[in-house]
């Protein structure tokens, strides 16, 4: 593919959202990004990093470090409870990596020490809520979907964030999973970003994505299948993985870059990362993508049928988000509205909404 060298800036990773945390033992090395995205050499050190997580392992990182109170959970089911040496919180991370087993801790140990209305932030973990339908994990039974439902109708309770949002009911409010930093070969520090605008580039969607054996891969499988067929004429298939750097030269080239969910339901870290070089994620509905919709431009699909893209869509989307790419206005308010900061206000401002005074 020939593409006219575009004009590039760097972009800060220092301040940008990222709901994931991960055991300081990842910070400490740099194995998983030496390795390289999905090597079995970093999947190997990853794992075997993942075998020191205990809650007390954990620092707080991203949004959860600005919430007053902190429940960090492992995946063996630990919990432990971060007060921070405040007795009224207003906002409470809950780390799903315990999964369902975070959720009973916070219910029977944590709630009875709220004395005041809060916000509750939860994430950190491919887990849908409140219905659970990940695939590589059971649904949640009728009695743990009664358990969440008593954390979520609680007085106290002003709003809910949730990390893989699966369903929308009131008080809960989707939040994007946003950047991935640990074991993810990313660089941390900045990327080039492309300013060509979406026009001057081929009219393509780019599809590179990581495909396994199991259910939750299924549906990359028939998007795959759809870009050697049906979309062929428009879409830039890559079967072989690529390197990191190569993978973001390929995304600045493309107008647009298909995101389609493995785990969970949320389409980042890819649409996070898509966004910041400057290109336009092609997302699936769900309730989690209502975040992305309402602050984002996202290019929505609502089922990865072969209906769902045709050049005429591209030409369409083109014209729609260019100016988020081409506009010096438009781009630095994109580029806040993928920082930390942003998400905050919205957070902080659901508790003044929700409990003025």
């Amino acid at each position: 593919m020939n593409v006219a060298e575009p004009q590039k800036k760097l972009f800060s990773f220092s301040s940008i959202h990222s709901v994931r945390q991960f055991p300081a033992v990842f910070f400490e090395s740099d194995a998983g990004f030496a390795a390289g995205v999905g090597s079995a050499r970093g999947q190997a050190q990853n794992k075997r990093l993942w075998s020191l997580e205990t809650p007390e392992s954990y620092n707080p990182t991203g949004i959860a470090a600005l919430c007053d109170w902190q429940v960090m959970s492992s995946r063996d089911g630990r919990c432990l409870l971060h007060r921070n040496g405040t007795v009224n919180p207003r906002t409470i991370f809950l780390s799903l990596r315990g999964r369902f087993a975070a959720f009973e801790y916070f219910k029977h140990e944590v709630l009875s020490s709220i004395a005041k209305p809060f916000v509750l932030v939860s994430g950190s973990e491919d887990i849908t809520i409140p219905n659970q339908v990940d695939r590589r994990q059971p649904r949640f039974t009728r009695s743990q979907k009664m358990l969440l439902e008593q954390i979520r109708s609680d007085t106290r309770l002003v709003a809910w964030f949730a990390e893989n949002l699966d369903e929308t009911k009131p008080k809960m409010v989707a939040l994007p999973t946003g950047y991935v930093f640990a074991g993810s070969g990313a660089p941390v520090d900045a990327v080039e970003v492309t300013t060509t605008p979406l026009s001057s580039r081929p009219p393509r969607v780019l599809c590179a994505h990581r495909i396994r054996r199991g259910r939750q891969w299924k549906m990359r499988e028939r998007v795959s299948g759809l870009c050697k067929k049906q979309w062929r004429s428009f879409a830039t298939s890559i079967e072989q993985e690529v390197s990191l750097q190569d993978f973001m030269a390929l995304m600045r080239a493309h107008p647009f870059v298909l995101c389609v969910e493995g785990g969970g339901l949320d389409p980042s870290p890819k649409a996070w990362l898509t966004l910041a070089l400057g290109s336009i994620p092609v997302i699936r509905r769900s309730a989690t993508s209502a975040a992305y919709e309402t602050a984002l431009p996202v290019a929505v699909v609502d089922q990865w049928r072969p209906n769902a893209l045709s050049p005429a869509t591209l030409q369409r989307w083109c014209e729609e988000f260019s100016p988020w790419i081409a506009c010096p206005e438009r781009r630095k308010a994109l580029e806040c509205r993928l920082s930390t900061h942003y998400w905050w206000r919205i957070i902080e401002a659901s508790y003044r909404d929700g409990h003025p005074g």
